[in-house]
């Protein structure tokens, strides 16, 4: 029995959930980590056992000195980093863990150039992938004679950093300007708020979700976004799985030239006026739509602990094509008969053998829920 770590950070959200079930599945004995046992993964029945560390988003050399500590106890043999913060604290310290546990992790310099918008994008123009105009204003000067000429709507976002926080949107050049003003100040481990502004390509987010050894493809999905959480610009929440051989062609081109070990996604924007692909950012890790490919037909996180116990792994690209999931953001307001009911339009990540972690999202929706309307009674004035 394989016995695994999962590294996770600020909690267990449903990416972390979906390596779980399929490593559970695999016959893996599970120790999930992390800085605060909150999230849907910490209430899976899947965890045998659960670790504490510090944060990496606080501090990294308490969690590298933690998570160290831990593996040199010889109780796993495979570790996971499910996070951006983990991702790079682990692949700086990767030297000192290797004799200690197998991490299918790329490099640390590799790592730093995907988390990076706009080294990924130069790297990648450099391979003749197309990218959006970016440009990388220092100073609020610079930044309005972008605004003269960049046409709107344009793309503001923050050069590093996890998911799409902060990323907008902008309809004018006094809305840039605002956004530019307000954005938050901090750079740690992963965010680094200096702006980009981007050309605003129409249309859908594709995604080409890949699994490499050493530089070599061995699994490869592409899905299409059909709606997202925020809706202009966020996280997948409905996506259906697609066969785009361009988008895999260029996936597999940016990562091979990165000799790129372990998982990824790589993002695009198909153009709606004439269809190219227009390469958004690497996600350098698993991503949020995980369970998708996993129910389609490859099993990314078996594969990724088969890759580190082995070696290698066999090439698979068998899938199936237009099988449609749905994220249960129950925290939004799905009531309970929308999580338990099953639908023939879209899977989920509802599991009848382990409905906790819904259910707890459920019920801190409620708490929510109720919590707003004693605050709404409490504000009213007396008649």
């Amino acid at each position: 029995m394989v016995k695994v770590l999962l590294a996770t950070c600020g909690g267990g959200g449903r990416t972390t959930l979906s390596v779980m079930r399929s490593l559970a599945r695999a016959g893996a004995r599970l120790t999930l980590g992390g800085d605060r046992f909150r999230g849907e993964a910490f209430r899976s029945r899947h965890a045998h056992a659960r670790i504490c560390y510090p944060s990496p988003a606080v501090d990294v050399e308490g969690f590298r000195t933690s998570l160290l500590g831990h593996l040199r106890s010889g109780a796993f043999d495979v570790l996971l980093p499910l996070s951006d913060y983990t991702n790079l604290a682990i692949g700086a310290i990767r030297s000192e863990i290797e004799s200690l546990v197998k991490v299918p992790l790329a490099s640390d310099a590799a790592i730093r150039l995907a988390q990076d918008k706009l080294e990924t994008l130069n790297f990648a123009q450099r391979l003749g992938i197309a990218i959006p105009e970016t440009h990388a204003p220092t100073t609020l000067r610079d930044l309005e004679e972008v605004a003269a000429k960049i046409g709107y709507p344009c793309v503001l976002k923050p050069r590093s950093g996890t998911g799409a926080r902060h990323t907008y949107v902008v309809e004018s050049a006094a809305e840039l300007v605002r956004r530019y003003e307000q954005r938050p100040r901090r750079r740690d481990l992963v965010y680094d708020h200096r702006p980009l502004v981007q050309q605003y390509i129409p249309g859908r987010i594709h995604e080409a979700g890949a699994l490499f050894c050493r530089g070599q493809p061995r699994a490869l999905v592409t899905q299409v976004r059909l709606r997202m959480r925020p809706a202009a610009a966020g996280a997948g929440v409905d996506n259906v799985t697609t066969r785009e051989d361009d988008l895999q062609e260029q996936a597999v081109a940016l990562l091979r030239a990165l000799n790129w070990h372990g998982p990824a996604q790589v993002e695009f924007v198909r153009d709606a006026r004439d269809g190219t692909p227009t390469l958004m950012e690497v996600n350098p890790r698993f991503w949020g739509t995980l369970d998708l490919a996993v129910r389609a037909g490859i099993d990314f996180p078996a594969l990724a602990a088969r890759l580190a116990v082995d070696g290698d792994v066999d090439p698979c690209s068998d899938y199936r094509v237009g099988l449609r999931y749905r994220w249960l953001d129950v925290s939004r307001g799905r009531t309970f008969w929308n999580v338990l009911r099953p639908s023939k339009a879209a899977v989920t990540d509802f599991r009848w053998n382990d409905p906790m972690p819904q259910l707890y999202l459920l019920s801190k929706w409620w708490q929510r829920r109720m919590k707003r309307r004693r605050s709404r009674r409490q504000s009213r004035p007396n008649t």
